[in-house]
């Protein structure tokens, strides 16, 4: 379920810029990166404002029912923007998308919790993390090489003919996904594990910071997705699939740099000499991004910048 909705977010980000362009016709650059923008930001302040909402349901309800109505809800959100032929069904899809994800992603991760072992608990939060990781990789390549491989015979403008081909398939993958939770995912009850809390001696500055920089690594990471895209498409000139392989080698080169570089460095050195390096190169990444001229540049930019958000 979690694989399946990261390949629902990461799909759109290749695609968006080109969708936009033909739906806005002979509009500015700047509509398009503007609509970009805000069409992805939609999707977050959805995701942001609901999940609290459906965390508090599966908390009376149950985790299962929560999660096949969240997953039904990406299938029916990616089959909407497949339909979509102009900015408005695009903007009503996407905020639908992030308001129905929101909740596979807090209860997967509670129901996770509430069937696990203590010892068993971080190592399923880790295979949560790869699933999702993954699913960020796929997606953005799937919706690339999808839309690459219709070259349009004729001379039909809709932006249907384009774009919705890796939406439907996307779509039809997840109700695959729905259709196993609905058989074999068992029902179990909010609260049948006991729940481990934190000390409240713990430094709530601390913890505070920590958020914060939670906070300052995902703005960045947002920021630079959406300039990924209209980087590549705007200045670059990059089609949709080369754009998907930049946000492929995005993913893969953050799942390396927790495996093999953050792994080892956490047991051996202190929590500040790892993650001012990674904010640093996070830094040159976006500072670098708007005078890249080339796909060779742009590949060591989008590579510094992995390393330092992987981190």
């Amino acid at each position: 379920s979690v694989f399946t909705v990261y390949v629902g977010y990461g799909i759109v980000l290749p695609v968006l810029p080109f969708f936009l362009e033909r739906s806005l016709g002979d509009a500015a650059r700047f509509s398009v990166a503007w609509h970009t923008g805000m069409i992805a930001g939609i999707y977050m302040l959805a995701l942001f404002v609901c999940a609290p909402f459906w965390g508090r349901v599966s908390d009376r309800i149950g985790r299962r029912p929560v999660i096949l109505m969240g997953l039904g809800g990406c299938v029916l959100a990616l089959a909407s923007f497949g339909l979509a032929t102009n900015v408005l069904l695009a903007y009503l899809s996407r905020a639908m998308a992030g308001a129905l994800v929101s909740a596979v992603l807090p209860v997967t991760l509670a129901y996770v919790s509430d069937t696990s072992s203590r010892e068993a608990r971080a190592r399923r939060f880790a295979w949560m993390t790869a699933a999702s990781t993954l699913g960020f990789l796929v997606g953005p390549l799937l919706g690339g090489w999808l839309t690459d491989l219709q070259t349009p015979t004729t001379t039909d403008t809709t932006t249907t003919t384009l774009f919705s081909t890796p939406f439907f398939v996307a779509a039809s993958a997840g109700a695959a996904i729905w259709l196993a939770v609905y058989h074999w995912l068992p029902a179990i009850s909010s609260l049948t594990g006991v729940i481990t809390r934190p000390p409240r001696s713990r430094n709530i500055s601390s913890i505070t910071l920590l958020r914060f920089l939670a906070l300052l690594g995902m703005f960045g990471l947002g920021v630079f997705e959406v300039a990924i895209a209209l980087q590549g498409q705007q200045v670059l000139g990059l089609n949709p699939l080369q754009i998907g392989l930049v946000f492929m080698e995005c993913s893969l080169i953050m799942v390396l740099v927790q495996v093999f570089v953050f792994s080892p460095l956490a047991r051996r050195v202190e929590f500040r000499f790892i993650i001012v390096p990674a904010f640093v190169l996070m830094a040159i990444g976006i500072g670098a991004l708007p005078s890249v001229a080339d796909m060779n540049w742009l590949i060591l930019v989008v590579g510094l910048f992995a390393a330092g958000s992987g981190i």
